[in-house]
């Protein structure tokens, strides 16, 4: 991993809220217990990958599955990316405060490196929050939604270091995945929906 220096500030403040809500599954949508259990199954893994074009559910899934699954919600750290999230400190922010909506103690070294005045090398700070992520209770889930708009090399190195000292955590979202959930799923299920006596919305 090549060494990338971590110099702009980010303050807590600046910070989105609404970024870290996990959405809720709206009623009245059709149930993928197939998908879910597909996700349930993934879980047991370091890493799992939703991909689909835009409108077949991606989301909407894992709010489903994590509304009915073992890990369930207060277990599962949720971020929103979008395209500002490529910014390798305002990402790792993000990615910690996530975490902190879970386990509000986890990340607060890293978050402090994170605020230093003084440039650091990402290692440092992955190292360190690897560190306190391994000292968790439990495993948790982090949801990395809408990572296809990442395209940063130093943020796909630092979730390439996590991945490969998983610890207690488990991500969704990244290529690389272990365990996968593709468009054809989400399209068959589409496809299911469609039919007569089946019209109830299948959601993003």
């Amino acid at each position: 991993m090549s060494t990338v220096l971590l110099g702009q500030q980010v303050a807590e403040s600046q910070l989105l809220q609404a970024k870290l809500y996990i959405p809720r599954a709206r009623p009245g949508l059709v149930p993928r217990p197939t998908l879910v259990d597909r996700l349930n199954q993934g879980a047991r893994g370091k890493l799992t990958l939703i991909s689909a074009p835009a409108g077949f559910g991606k989301t909407t899934l894992l709010a489903e599955w994590l509304a009915t699954a073992e890990v369930g919600r207060d277990r599962a750290a949720w971020v929103a990316l979008d395209q500002s999230d490529n910014e390798p400190t305002l990402f790792w922010a993000y990615f910690i405060a996530a975490l902190q909506t879970v386990y509000a103690q986890v990340g607060t070294r890293a978050l402090a490196l994170l605020h230093s005045p003084q440039p650091l090398p990402v290692e440092t700070l992955q190292g360190t929050l690897l560190n306190e992520i391994s000292a968790l209770p439990q495993p948790i889930v982090v949801v990395l939604d809408d990572y296809h708009l990442i395209g940063a090399q130093p943020v796909h190195q630092g979730i390439a270091f996590l991945l490969d000292h998983p610890g207690r955590i488990h991500r969704r979202g990244p290529r690389g995945a272990t365990h996968a959930t593709r468009s054809r799923d989400l399209a068959a299920h589409r496809s299911r929906n469609a039919e007569p006596g089946n019209r109830r919305s299948a959601g993003d």
